[in-house]
């Protein structure tokens, strides 16, 4: 299954739908997955997490419960990814940098960051401004 060309909504029903077959037939399957969308459907206990250096291969249990959790939480957590160093974090990083209000960025965006993005832009400008003087 490519998950790349399924729809998200059907993705989650055949989760579901697995999932309530393998627990009426008491099954086990074994799902491959990069998407935190997918691991915020399943506990923790019922995942494992195998991380590969080189020839070395740990099959772990994630520190954090999974079911229902923050999108970006588990894909910190999950798959070693900070999205704070990449995406749009780092791009509104920049922009906060440069020392430009909140209003100026988002008119160089041309108004197009959502609410996630808005919150997170704000919240870098009152870190960068904490402190100064007015």
């Amino acid at each position: 299954m490519n998950q790349r060309f399924i729809c998200i909504h059907l993705a989650l029903c055949f989760l579901r739908t697995l999932s309530d077959l393998l627990d009426a037939r008491n099954g086990v399957a074994i799902i491959a997955t990069h998407s935190p969308v997918v691991l915020q459907e399943v506990p923790k206990s019922c995942m494992w997490k195998v991380l590969r250096s080189r020839e070395a291969i740990n099959i772990i249990r994630p520190d954090i419960e999974t079911f229902g959790e923050n999108l970006g939480v588990l894909t910190r957590e999950v798959f070693l990814l900070e999205v704070t160093n990449s995406g749009y974090h780092h791009l509104l990083s920049q922009s906060v940098d440069s020392e430009l209000s909140y209003e100026t960025i988002l008119k160089n965006y041309n108004g197009q960051i959502g609410l996630e993005g808005r919150t997170v832009l704000k919240a870098m400008i009152m870190n960068r401004d904490e402190g100064k003087v007015q």
